[in-house]
Order: structure tokens, then sequence, then C-alpha cells
């Protein structure tokens, strides 16, 4: 999911059992202001407090607030009956997410079959409903990495739902009472469930026990959270360094064997910032030999993390082979641990058929001819295998000229390229041959001259989509054992796809 991605807001009201309705209006406001500890004060001076299970608190210039870690981290106020609500609840604060759970996570309230603030994976639409056994719901957009201003308001009929200031949705209950069952939290994840736990931080978190108006809420939006969200982005950045930071290098090599080169791809960031000057060094050789079969020594950009080696043109023998990396600073002295990796490198691949002018190009194609300037009339090429042909031809053609390209066929008529000046200077065809030589014939009228000739053998291609669907299992009939069982692997390099 990209940044700045829409989320919906979802709130949730479940009737149940009356309580006694608070008589004070701001039953319980949570500024986070505590800096430090276990416990997370109610600054109304009501006693509603709770207690803090592994979230953590973040401390700016101006302010501060809880920060959740999406699975485990949430803070618990029990059965507190000062949160008890009965005809009428206003739930106002702000929310920062920094992700969005698999379905829905408690950002504060009761859990789902009760009441409260949640947040929806739901994407770049709002929805609102309300579902058969008397459930009310109301849902918007807030934006993920952003502080956005939620509050939602229950008069007793009518379910509110605000971003920002700006009313969203409502809807009409059937005129019962709120459901205070379970304990009253803030984050957590139901159980089993991690993947819908509240990712983010909460800030200025207000409950009354009354339905507040619209220029109420517009009014509490425009009392702006202390710690800012650049605040924010520095913190989570110096966090994630800090959780990066392992003093290792990594490296990983991928072997291109067609091309007769290895790319290792290394990554910095546990090694945390590198001077100036700092270079990669990295070894390449056969595993457990003694000795670098090839080196490179290469520059790195302290800008970024992530840099690549580059071994090309290698003549390696069919084996098992390592690179061993690591990380020096401008005097040569070594930076943190070093990271090693080990590929093989196979025999050269061959085709049934297969003769010393072919080249394999990759797992599909092998090259059969191909020429520069040819100036013959006639090229020969064997096709390993009985299937398609591809002949490409570039010329240049002069007003009047015409150059045929034939196979198997000294036929102008039956020529499968005809070069003429209406025709581009790069003509391909295709063609189902018979395994076996074959016989390229070129005939000329004028001076036409052609640049490159090339053949290539080609195998069958099939691709096979199905849908995803509530009928069809996610991994399908068409499975590996399915193509195997009927001979379509024998027949045709076979992608199956999963639409």
């Amino acid at each position: 999911m990209q940044d700045g991605c829409i989320l919906a807001c979802v709130v949730a009201l479940f009737l149940g059992v009356p309580s006694v309705a608070q008589t004070a209006e701001l039953v319980a406001h949570y500024t986070f202001a505590e800096g430090t500890g276990e416990v997370v004060n109610d600054a109304t001076g009501n006693g509603n407090n709770g207690q803090i299970h592994g979230a953590e608190l973040i401390t700016g210039k101006a302010g501060s607030a809880l920060r959740f870690n999406g699975e485990t981290d949430y803070v618990d106020f029990g059965d507190a009956p000062g949160l008890e609500f009965a005809d009428a609840v206003t739930i106002a604060a702000w929310v920062y997410p920094e992700s969005v759970p698999v379905c829905h996570s408690l950002i504060v309230g009761r859990k789902v079959g009760a009441f409260g603030l949640f947040q929806h994976s739901m994407l770049a639409y709002a929805i609102a409903w309300v579902v058969p056994n008397h459930r009310v719901y109301a849902s918007a957009r807030m934006s993920r990495n952003k502080w956005s201003h939620v509050a939602m308001t229950f008069d007793g009929t009518v379910l509110k739902l605000y971003i920002n200031g700006r009313l969203r949705t409502s809807k009409e209950s059937f005129g019962e009472q709120i459901s205070n069952d379970s304990a009253f939290r803030m984050g957590g994840a139901p159980p089993g469930r991690k993947e819908d736990g509240f990712k983010g931080l909460l800030t200025d978190v207000r409950l009354y026990d009354r339905a507040h108006s619209a220029d109420e809420i517009n009014a509490s939006f425009m009392e702006k959270p202390g710690l800012t969200e650049e605040e924010i982005e520095t913190i989570l950045a110096e966090e994630a360094r800090a959780l990066a930071f392992t003093n290792e290098l990594a490296a990983k090599p991928y072997a291109y064997y067609f091309d007769k080169r290895v790319v290792v791809a290394l990554d910095t960031s546990g090694l945390g910032e590198l001077p100036a000057g700092s270079r990669a060094v990295v070894d390449l050789g056969r595993q457990g030999n003694a000795g670098a079969l090839h080196e490179k020594d290469v520059p790195l950009r302290t800008a970024s993390p992530e840099a690549s080696v580059s071994f090309t043109n290698l003549q390696l023998l069919p084996g098992e082979y390592e690179v061993a990396a690591k990380v020096v600073d401008r005097d040569g002295q070594q930076i943190g641990a070093g990271s090693s990796g080990k590929f093989s490198w196979p025999q050269e691949l061959s085709w049934p058929g297969q003769t010393a002018k072919m080249k394999v190009l990759n797992n599909l194609v092998t090259e059969l001819l191909n020429v520069k300037l040819p100036a013959g009339s006639e090229y020969t090429f064997t096709n390993p295998r009985e299937g398609w042909v591809f002949v490409a031809s570039t010329a240049r053609v002069n007003t009047g000229a015409r150059l045929w390209i034939g196979v198997d066929s000294t036929a102008r008529e039956a020529a499968v390229i005809d070069h003429g000046e209406e025709q581009p200077p790069t003509v391909e065809a295709m063609r189902f041959l018979p395994a076996g030589p074959h016989r390229l014939t070129i005939a000329r009228q004028g001076k036409p001259v052609l640049e490159k000739l090339v053949v290539r053998a080609i195998p069958h291609l099939a691709y096979s989509g199905f849908p995803r669907t509530s009928r069809i299992k996610n991994h399908g009939p068409y499975d590996w054992e399915y193509l195997e069982k009927h001979d379509i692997l024998a027949t045709a390099n076979t992608m199956v796809g999963r639409i």
C-alpha cells in the first residue's frame, strides 16, 4: 500500500444493557503529557486512568502522543464506571495511522460489538450501513501518516462521524441505549488477529457524556496537536535507523549465467551512517578454495544504503561459488562485519539437436543464425526441434530496389520477407518448421543493402489465466500436478496466472 493512501475510519454503536449516564460533560481527557511511566492519566481529575501495555510515549517540543505498534500495544481502562455511557456520547481524538489493518482495529472504545472509534481497511471510498441486528455504523476517510481529527457523536438517535471538523456521514439508530460490553481500551488487537491491531499515534483524546454540536467539534479540531507531523517523521526515522543498526553488511549474489555476469546486491543500513570515502570490497571465488578469482573495489554513495557490484564477462567452470564483501573507510580500515553469499554456476545449457553454430540466448530462445552485412544469396541453419522459427532482417532499399528472403524456396511469391522502399528497415516473420536443416535464399532487384539477418528457434508459449472467485480455489485446478498429468509441460512453456 502506498503512502498517503485513503483509509476508512469506522464508528460502530452496538446496543446492549442500559447503564447510569454520567452527569459531568467532560468525562475524560488524555493528553499523554506524562512523558514516561506505565499509566495514562485522566487530565479531568475524574480518575479514569489507564494501564499502558507496551505503547510508547512520544514527546515533541510542544506536545506528546502515545504510539502503538499495531500488534501487542494497548491501554486498558478495565471496567471504569466513569467510561460507561447510556444515552449519549462524544469521542474525539487526533489520530495518526501508520498502516492499514486487515479488517477492523480499535482506536478508542470497546470491542467490536460494543462502541467506539475503529480503523477499517476500506480503500478510496467511504462506507456507511446499518445491519439487521441493530448495529449502527458510519464511516469516512482519513489519511495515513498524517494527523486527522476524528470525532463521533451519538445523541440516542443519530450517530455522526466528523473528520477534521467536517461532518462526513450520519446514521439513525433504533433508539436503544449504548452497549458497554467489554473493557474500555485504546489500541490492541483481537485474540489471534495481530494484523488487526492499531498502528499509529493518538493524542488529545476526549470523552463527553453528551453529543457535541458541529460547532463544538470544529472548535476542538482548531486546537491542533502540539506534536507536529514533522517531529513524528524525524522521531520515527531515528528509531528505524537505530533498529536497523546491526553493525553488519548484507550481501546477496545474483547469477545471470546467460549474460555471464554476477551482480552482488549490498545493503549497508546495518552499518549506520558511513563516512565519506567509504568503499565496498567484494571477492568472488569457488567455495572451499583459498583466494579470489575476481575482485572488485568500488566507492559507495553515503546518501543511500543500497549499492550493487557487478562482475561481467565471466568465464566460470560449472560448480559452487561464493562472494565475500566488506566495507572499508578511506584508510582501508574495515567498518563493521562483512557478509558472504553463495551461488551456483550451471553447465552450459543445450537443447536436443543443438549444434556448435547455435547459441542459447535463454531458456526459451535459441539463436540459429546471426549474420551482419550478409552478401551471399544463400545461408543454412538447423532447427533443433519441430516448432516456430523467427526470421528478422534489416535492409536499406533505394527507389526501384527490392529484396526477398525465402525459406526452403526460391519463389519470390513464397518469400517470408519482402523488402521494398515502402517497408520499414526491419521486417520480421514466423514460420512453423520441422526439425533439421533449412535453407534461406536471398534474391535482389537493384542494389538493396542487407545489413543484418537473424534466425531464432522459439518454443510454443501458452498462457492459462483463470479468475480468483469463490468457485475456484486460490491455486485452482491448473497446478503443477495437473499440467504434468495432461502433458502440457511436455509440449509448451506454460505460465499459469491467477487474476
